[in-house]
């Protein structure tokens, strides 16, 4: 099976700049693809940054109109040949976790970070509403998890994603992969921007300073630049924590719905027995 027809950028690089070389998937796909290479990898540290974003709450009737709401949310981004070995384990524990679902009668019920499915929050809402109207009087729950990539336990994610595995455990190359995610290392964005002297004092000139860096040829950071600062820079957050994975990295989501598989069949099986 060519895993490259299935990944829509594999003859593209992509934009920013990190701590490797650019490549496409095709460039090397004989590598990620290729379990020895994979089982002894060792990943770069993460970029890791925050993305501003503004959401509106509904006030009480008390008081038309609707309260603006900034959130930060945190995110990073892999290198290069690190974000290739990502995409191809995505697929990998994709295509298990889709068995899992069919398996438990689950799959018309989740619709987030399903590769191929061609899955949104407007069709799956479009189903809902669909089937409230066929149903007639019933009971709709809603809910929302806060800080949900951060807070999950890596001890319960081990579990649930060696369950899609025979005897329950993972060859080398994915543990390699997985263990590359819940002990990730990152270098802040700014911590980079400072070290090239680039300006960013004021959110505009920071955007700037990015997209100077991101447009240029070379790695982000030269090799002496990254051994002189790496030990004064690199966070390692698993060593006070063993919750949280990085959000925005080609395997968040796919692990994500894994984590929740046990939870979303659960939640099936009740609805099957009230008619739901």
């Amino acid at each position: 099976m060519s895993y490259a027809n299935r990944i829509p950028d594999a003859g593209r690089k992509k934009g920013y700049a990190h701590f490797d070389s650019r490549v496409t998937y095709k460039q090397v796909e004989r590598l990620v693809e290729n379990p020895e290479f994979v089982k002894t990898h060792a990943f770069y540290p993460l970029i890791s940054t925050s993305i501003l974003t503004t959401k509106y709450r509904k006030t009480p009737d008390s008081y038309p109109g609707k309260d603006v709401v900034d959130k930060d949310r945190k995110i990073a981004y892999a290198a290069h040949i690190d974000h290739r070995i990502y995409q191809y384990y995505a697929l990998l524990w994709s295509d298990r976790y889709e068995a899992a679902l069919e398996s438990a009668g689950a799959s018309d019920a989740v619709i987030a970070y399903r590769a191929g499915k061609h899955l949104s929050n407007i069709t799956g809402a479009a189903r809902a509403i669909g089937a409230i109207r066929h149903l007639g009087d019933v009971l709709v729950m809603t809910g929302d998890f806060s800080n949900f990539f951060p807070s999950l336990d890596h001890d319960y994610l081990s579990k649930a994603v060696k369950g899609l595995f025979d005897e329950n455990r993972l060859p080398e190359d994915h543990y390699q992969v997985f263990k590359s995610v819940i002990r990730s290392s990152s270098w802040p964005l700014d911590e980079i921007l400072k070290i090239r002297g680039l300006d960013y004092s004021s959110a505009k000139k920071r955007q700037e300073s990015i997209r100077r860096l991101n447009r240029s040829r070379s790695h982000a950071l030269s090799k002496s630049e990254f051994k002189e600062n790496k030990n004064r820079c690199i966070e390692k957050p698993w060593k006070e924590t063993s919750r949280g994975i990085p959000q925005g990295l080609a395997v968040s989501g796919v692990l994500s719905n894994i984590y929740m598989l046990e939870t979303d069949s659960q939640i099936i099986e009740c609805l099957k027995e009230c008619g739901g």
